[in-house]
């Protein structure tokens, strides 16, 4: 990574703290529970994007600040934008001396599983992707299940369309949208199994978290082609074009995190996936002993990292019928009596 991308980071992180703190008077540190080695634990944290534009880049810098403020252990930021230059990146961490080694970034799941082998004294952890770390020592994955709210999103869309057809769009085509569209499919294939119909899905990836115009204009064509409810999986600035064109077109959507407040008529549901805690809990337990090496550890709704956000508004868009249907899925996901077909999920050739 180049020391200008370095500086870049430091930038936004900066604003980013600037903003978190201007939302209301924040805590003081405690000075009370366990204390950790800061001079043992060095750690980095690997993104794909240098300016944190995406909302899943933000999420983990949220859960890495809260870790690090909690243990006073400081982070440095990496960036690398592709497989390739996050090979270099890795050396490049290793090289200066990094404990532990975070990575946000699925696509290079795993390359992070052979850096793991190859440097059995680091302790590598990857977030949001998929990967077996079963044997390997000192590798540890978070997987943040996010086919689970992808796949309420999918049962949505299938139950309040009228044109029997329903829209996926994302942004980056790589294994963390992959996992969202094969939740999103195995959703509206339940829907019409469970209600006999026979409801089709047009899918729509427009390159990367962060193209609004990109975001604006798959969300007009998904609506144009026929798509009558379409699922935005995706954050950042492609999902807020997304929403800005639901917002204008008066298009229906199913949308990721908290963003109701953006296309109000538009937004008759909301599902999340939380990254933050995924990170924050992982580096925890890393450096606490807590968590070891070698194991999966999941994030979904049994453990409140995911799920169905419901507001005072979604009832009466959704109906209390097909809300009270999706409310007893999300016990069904919890209980893990649901079982989603993960074999389209396969890292696309670089």
């Amino acid at each position: 990574m180049t020391g200008k991308s370095s500086r870049l980071i430091t930038t936004i992180l900066a604003g980013l703290t600037l903003l978190l703190a201007g939302c209301g008077n924040q805590p003081a540190a405690s000075t009370d529970g366990p204390k950790y080695d800061t001079d043992k634990y060095k750690v980095a944290v690997m993104v794909c994007d240098a300016e944190m534009r995406s909302s899943s880049n933000q999420s983990v810098w949220a859960g890495a600040d809260k870790f690090s403020k909690e243990t006073g252990i400081e982070i440095k930021w990496f960036s690398a934008a592709h497989n390739a230059e996050a090979d270099g990146v890795i050396e490049q961490i290793l090289s200066e001396g990094f404990t532990v080694v975070i990575n946000a970034n699925g696509d290079d799941a795993a390359m992070v599983k052979q850096k793991a082998q190859e440097n059995p004294d680091v302790l590598f952890a990857q977030i949001d992707g998929v990967l077996d770390p079963t044997g390997v020592a000192n590798l540890v994955s978070a997987s943040v299940q996010a086919q689970q709210p992808a796949f309420l999103a999918g049962y949505i869309a299938a139950r309040k369309t009228e044109t029997g057809k329903v829209g996926f769009l994302a942004g980056t085509y790589n294994i963390p949208g992959l996992v969202l569209e094969a939740g999103f499919v195995a959703g509206v294939a339940y829907a019409n199994k469970e209600k006999g119909t026979s409801v089709q899905i047009e899918t729509r990836y427009v390159g990367n978290a962060y193209n609004r115009d990109g975001g604006y204009d798959g969300f007009d064509r998904l609506l144009s082609d026929g798509s009558d409810i379409i699922f935005i999986a995706t954050g950042g600035d492609t999902g807020n074009g997304a929403l800005y064109a639901a917002k204008v077109t008066g298009g229906l959507c199913v949308a990721m995190g908290d963003s109701e407040y953006l296309a109000p008529n538009s937004v008759l549901a909301a599902v999340s996936k939380k990254i933050d805690a995924a990170c924050y809990e992982t580096a925890l337990g890393l450096v606490s002993g807590t968590i070891k090496g070698g194991q999966t550890v999941l994030h979904g709704f049994n453990d409140g990292q995911a799920g169905f956000i419901a507001t005072k508004n979604t009832e009466g868009k959704l109906g209390t019928e097909l809300f009270n249907e999706v409310k007893a899925l999300a016990e069904q996901l919890k209980a893990n009596e649901i079982d989603i077909p993960m074999d389209t999920v396969v890292a696309p050739e670089v």
